[in-house]
């Protein structure tokens, strides 16, 4: 007699989290979101607005930033991590695609990241901003930094004395 056993092929279910449609969003809600996709895969995008040749460089070099910070922690929950940016030339968004079970840690993350674009449920401020700057003053030699060329491209645009004519 002759046994046979047929394995299904992985079924995944990549959960895309556009950051913009979440606003308003507590901690709470995110965690639920997360728990209710019963999935471990996710597709988050971050909007690039800035245009090569037709915005400021400083403004350009800011969202490269924002996208290594964010890039930076959810690699480090993620168990498989890639990530993806437009062109500098071209509208359009970064895209980080993890695999994680820590999902009360992306929850932190998604709910924080969404401070950046607006969430206005915070009892207090956060300031992604000062995160941010914090992140790029200890990783300017870019050894620990998982998403090297958007630091690269920070660093490559980033002109302090355009902040004042700006």
């Amino acid at each position: 007699m002759l046994f046979c056993f047929w394995k299904s092929p992985k079924t995944f279910t990549l959960v895309t989290i556009n950051i913009k449609e979440f606003g308003g969003y507590d901690i709470d809600e995110f965690k639920e979101f997360l728990i209710a996709q019963n999935a471990n895969e996710f597709k988050i995008t971050l909007p690039k607005e800035g245009v090569l040749f037709y915005s400021a460089h400083n403004e350009l070099a800011r969202e490269f930033a924002i996208a290594a910070y964010i890039g930076q922690r959810l690699s480090e929950i993620s168990s498989e991590f890639k990530y993806y940016s437009a062109p500098l030339a071209d509208l359009g968004e970064f895209t980080f695609e993890i695999e994680t079970k820590k999902l009360n840690e992306l929850a932190g993350i998604l709910h924080f990241l969404s401070a950046g674009y607006g969430n206005s449920e915070f009892s207090e401020p956060l300031d992604l901003s000062s995160e941010v700057a914090s992140f790029i003053k200890e990783n300017k030699d870019l050894d620990k930094v998982v998403c090297t060329d958007l630091l690269e491209t920070y660093f490559e645009y980033y002109k302090e004395d355009e902040d004042e004519t700006e």
